[in-house]
């Protein structure tokens, strides 16, 4: 044998002149390793004689052992047995966080050879066990960790930076502190003392053993993320500063953290697997879950000797990561959850070093039985047979003391167990002390630094706790109070009472309470917008704010507009129209005392039950209305009624107009009616109004400023029509005029209160006014309060006001405020949707809708009509096909320019009058969800609306003759599915073979002659699968052919047949028909 090798000695046993009598053992060795796995390396280098220890070279207090071909580990002892630094090269130096599987190696080839071991458990291990009970107890009861610190808060910081090859990373930085904060120096370290459950000082105020049951419960997640984190990198440089190369080979290196992720996905599958310190691959069972594992732990105590813990089976078992746990056990390999994991490892660890049985020294034998055991009881991993005599729980009596100190109150809590150490009893009532400590944390103490005080801070915490906190304690504990505490004055909640009449116009309300000054109730009043619970009164008393009465009643103060001094004389008069919103706000009050006299509740039956009032449309009326449009006329008739306004909100094509010209029908010989609308609709008011009620008569406000202003002065008609910008440009005009009723069409256009439109409106006199509009909030409840100041000026208030109170709340999300509103509005709003009245419709609705011309196209219009006039007189005398032929080309031209001129006049730029219309519809229903079907004979047409829709930023389909085939298909489907609310389609090429049911309005834009052709096209939406109704629309312009071709077609059906049969010609017309489509 060289010098060499005999100064390297492969002997498991060292001279106690180089080393003396250490004070650890395997237990010991096994508790300092990184993790099992090292240690069962170890283990096994140890085992295989691959440790050589240098018994002359080293300084004083180190030993060198080399372990086959690695770097010499070093290993530091003292002269007192116990070790210092184990360093290994191999391993990254200093392990912190345990030694790695060369340094277990080199320690175990520092022990006693096995025989001269010590049998006896050592009481430390107990301890160590007991511990880590203690401590899984305070994670289930984490306010009781007796003489440990709790509470600790842990302080996140991310940093995000760039890499020079432009790769981004993530840095997490901690710092930790209770009052103060302290930096965390090393993530590692701060890992390791979990691990070790060591204690750490980072200042005078804070040092404390780590245990997660130390820091606050919103913390702990953040702790086991950066414990995983760390042990992933760990895993990773070990592998590769070890010589293993690439992580990503042969072999995927897969982290404790991944390899869990992995077991779910093998569970239930025997795998081959290759085992620490085995030759061939091992067949396994993976398993998820500790189910099937037959763990018991027998505990016993026969008369006079020590509690003793065995383990049942005694089976082949090593963990080999514990987190995550992952751990082998007879023939399965197992992932055990962490739950289960801190459960059953802390008495395995025990039992693994002493063999499977442990004699428990008896001072640790109480703590055994009330932490240990009844842990594993609760899992079911613990038999206990009939020698053990159990630890009963101590009796206890909690008492609280609280004393106030400004806002604040100092709580003093004592757990009386009638001895002085509590700590020293056989077993506390550790559930009931968690349970009290629960109560206290609920009323918002939290702890002190001084054992067992607390405090509780803010005025608001400590009037909830003297309201109803106290009483929460004294069920629980022994309640003492000191006299600061007791001047605590709290006032009892307001009871109001509201008496209110109807005088006239007018409504009389009284206001009373019992317990408040009028004008400490108009203080609270003011205080509510506060939203705190409790508000202090100038005589230091504190009255409660949060109870339903005071907030119900500041919402009745806020709609009768109360003032301070109509509060403090106890007189408060309002409109009487307030009293269908007053009612509706009060319908669902509990908690005020109301009074209503008989006047006010008849008012209100009449208004909720306007169905029942009997109607009758004037028998000269051309039309039969529906059920809901006859409900729709007498609701308005009974807002009316009471000087009331409304918004009539019914779905697009429900018949808004109709009921509308019902009403004022049936109001003729009142007074006369103003109708505000959009200039696209000022003809179809007109063309409806004339044609639904022929004896009212009817001017429309047109032409020239000159010629409006006489017309609006003198104008007797029952009905005038204008449109809001000529409204805005004539208000002064209507300033000396008064109307019965003023109606105002698609009233989105005042929803912004502040613009000419809304001003101009809100300026006409009128007794009553109502509001038609399918979207009457488009994007704020500004917009309701904006008409609603049109329907019933100063209703809710100045908008300055409901701002604040109402919509600023709504749109923060506030579900009361929303609530409010509702129930002050819903009694002016009718709103039905054709599903609402799906059994009163017909699967097919139809509408005709006029539209006037712009004025440069009306002028173009006149002037090709002049033209065509003069040659039909002149051609059609001679007769002839050829004639007659000319004269269709000519009516085509014509209505070319009904369509819009720029179909065939050059440079044109003076718009279109149905243009607007059909922009008006699209966008109207597009609000309403309604998707559109659009048909024109003239594909030029559609690309111009294509152009405009574009142009809004409105998604649509174009189909016309050149589209191909498949193209078409593809359009069918993507808008059957729900892509763009809008189609446009030519009249021949779209109007047979589609099937397009997920549109539910046609529009068709210019009159066909052949009614059949529109009604193809129509059924496009109009089929089998189609579960809506189908609202057709033909838009015509007002005072042209295209009037007098619906005209033909409704006279002479006959005729319209005779020119199907000519193929489009007008062989069927005879000369007075052909001279009536030219007047």
């Amino acid at each position: 044998m060289s010098k060499q090798v005999s100064q390297f000695e492969a002997s498991k046993t060292v001279s106690s002149a180089v080393l003396p009598p250490l004070r650890i053992d395997k237990a010991y060795v096994l508790s300092h390793a990184t993790h099992r796995p090292a240690y069962f390396k170890g283990l096994v280098l140890f085992r295989s004689g691959m440790v050589h220890v240098d018994t002359t070279a080293g300084r004083l207090g180190e030993l060198y052992c080399r372990i086959g071909d690695h770097p010499t580990v070093t290993v530091h002892f003292h002269p007192d047995g116990t070790l210092g630094e184990v360093f290994c090269p191999a391993c990254y130096g200093h392990v912190q966080n345990g030694w790695c599987e060369h340094g277990v190696a080199a320690v175990l080839a520092l022990l006693p050879p096995e025989g001269e071991e010590h049998t006896s458990i050592r009481e430390e291990d107990v301890g160590r066990m007991v511990s880590r009970y203690t401590h899984l107890v305070s994670e289930t009861y984490p306010h009781l960790m007796g003489q440990s610190c709790h509470g600790v808060h842990l302080y996140p910081r991310l940093t995000v930076d760039q890499t020079s090859g432009g790769t981004m990373r993530f840095f997490l930085e901690l710092s930790i502190g209770k009052n103060r904060k302290y930096a965390v120096r090393s993530v590692k370290e701060f890992c390791g003392a979990f691990s070790s459950e060591r204690a750490v000082a980072y200042g005078k105020e804070l040092e404390f053993v780590h245990v997660p049951a130390a820091f606050v419960s919103e913390d702990r997640p953040l702790i086991g993320f950066v414990r995983q984190t760390v042990e992933e990198w760990q895993a990773i440089l070990q592998a590769i500063l070890a010589g293993g190369g690439s992580p990503i080979g042969r072999r995927l290196l897969m982290t404790p953290v991944q390899m869990a992720g992995l077991m779910p996905v093998l569970a239930g599958r025997e795998v081959p697997v290759s085992l620490p310190g085995r030759g061939e691959d091992v067949p396994l069972l993976i398993q998820e879950g500790a189910q099937g594992m037959d763990i018991q732990m027998k505990f016993s105590q026969p008369e006079g000797e020590r509690l003793t813990m065995t383990l049942f089976p005694q089976g082949k078992r090593e963990v080999y990561c514990r987190t995550p746990c992952i751990m082998l056990w007879g023939d399965r390999l197992v992932h055990l959850s962490d739950k289960d994991a801190a459960l059953l490892l802390p008495a395995l660890d025990l039992l693994d070093v002493c063999g499977g049985q442990v004699s428990i020294p008896e001072e640790y034998q109480n703590r055994v039985l009330s932490t240990a055991l009844p842990a594993l009881e609760q899992r079911g991993w613990a038999q206990v047979d009939g020698t053990i005599h159990r630890v009963r729980t101590a009796s206890m009596t909690p008492r609280i003391w609280l004393d106030r100190q400004g806002s604040q109150v100092l709580c003093k809590l004592q757990f009386d167990y009638g001895v002085e150490d509590p700590s020293a009893l056989p077993q506390r009532d550790l559930p009931r002390e968690e349970h009290v400590i629960g109560v206290l944390v609920e009323n918002g103490f939290r702890s002190l630094p001084e054992k067992d005080h607390y405090v509780l801070n803010g005025e608001e915490n400590l009037l909830r706790l003297a309201r109803e906190g106290v009483g929460q304690l004294q069920e629980v504990a022994e309640v003492y109070v000191t006299a600061a505490f007791k001047s605590i004055r709290l006032r009892l909640p307001v009871k109001p009472r509201l008496t209110i009449k109807r005088e006239g116009s007018q409504l009389l309300i009284g206001l009373e309470n019992d317990h408040y000054t009028r004008a400490e109730l108009w203080e609270l009043l003011q205080a509510v917008e506060e939203k705190k619970p409790y508000h202090r009164l100038p005589d230091g008393s504190f009255a409660p704010m949060d109870n339903a009465a005071v907030q119900q009643l500041s919402q009745v103060a806020d709609v009768l507009h109360m003032r301070e001094e109509d509060v403090l004389q106890n007189r408060i008069q309002v409109p009487a129209y307030l009293e269908a919103g007053l009612e509706s706000l009060l319908s669902q009050n509990k908690d005020i005392d109301v009074q209503l006299d008989a006047k006010f509740t008849q008012d209100i039956l009449s208004l909720s039950n306007y169905e029942r009032q009997p109607f009758t449309p004037p028998d000269w009326m051309t039309v039969q209305l529906w059920d809901y449009q006859t409900s729709g006329v007498k609701w308005m008739k009974a807002l009316e009624r009471y000087g009331m306004g409304g918004i009539l909100a019914d779905e697009m094509g429900l018949g808004k107009t109709l009921q509308a010209t019902t009403l004022i029908a049936s109001g003729k010989g009142k007074g006369r009616t103003l109708i505000v609308c959009p200039t696209s609709l000022v003809y179809n008011w007109k063309s409806e109004v004339r044609r639904f009620a022929p004896e009212l008569s009817v001017c429309v406000v047109s032409g020239n400023a000159e010629q409006r202003a006489p017309m609006i002065k003198e104008a007797k008609e029952d009905v005038m029509i204008t449109s809001y910008d000529l409204l805005r440009r004539d208000i002064s005009l209507y300033r000396n005029i008064h109307f019965h009723y003023c109606f105002i069409d698609e009233a989105q256009y005042i929803k912004n209160h502040q613009t000419q439109n809304a001003i101009s409106v809100k300026q006409v006199s009128a007794d009553i006014r109502y509001a038609l509009t399918g979207t009457p909030v488009e994007n704020t409840p500004g917009d309701l309060w904006s008409i609603f100041d049109f329907i019933m000026p100063g209703y809710l208030g100045p908008y300055d006001r409901f701002k604040h109170k109402l919509e600023t709340p709504i749109l923060s999300g506030d579900e009361d405020a929303a609530d409010c509103l509702r129930r002050l509005t819903s009694p002016f709003i009718l709103r039905r949707m054709k599903k609402d009245v799906l059994d009163q419709l017909p699967p097919k609705l139809e509408t005709a809708m006029a539209c006037g011309m712009t004025t440069e196209q009306r002028k173009l219009y006149a002037a090709y009509l002049a033209k065509a006039r003069n040659q039909f007189e002149t051609e059609m005398g001679d007769g002839g096909e050829k004639n007659r032929i000319r004269m269709l080309a000519l009516l085509t031209r014509l209505r070319q320019l009904c369509a819009h001129p720029g179909l065939f006049v050059d440079h044109y730029r003076g718009g279109s009058g149905k243009l607007d219309l059909l922009l008006e519809l699209i966008q109207d229903g597009m609000l309403e969800g309604h998707r559109i079907l659009i048909f024109s004979q003239f594909a030029q047409m559609l690309h111009l609306i294509s152009d405009t829709l574009q142009d809004m930023g409105i998604s649509h389909f174009l189909l016309e003759g050149n589209t191909p085939s498949q193209e078409r298909v593809k359009m069918v489907e993507s808008f059957n599915k729900g892509e763009a609310s809008v189609f446009l389609l030519s009249l021949k090429a779209g109007g047979t073979g589609l099937n397009l049911t997920g549109a539910d309005t046609v529009i068709h834009f210019d009159p066909w002659w052949n009614p059949a052709v529109e009604n193809q096209a129509t059924d496009r939406a109009h089929r089998i699968g189609q579960k809506k109704v189908v609202h057709v629309i033909r838009l015509y312009a007002e005072n042209s052919v295209e009037e007098r071709i619906l005209d033909l077609q409704n006279r002479k059906r006959a005729l319209i047949d005779q020119l199907i049969s000519s193929g489009d010609g007008a062989g069927g017309l005879d000369l007075e028909d052909l001279r009536h489509l030219f007047s």
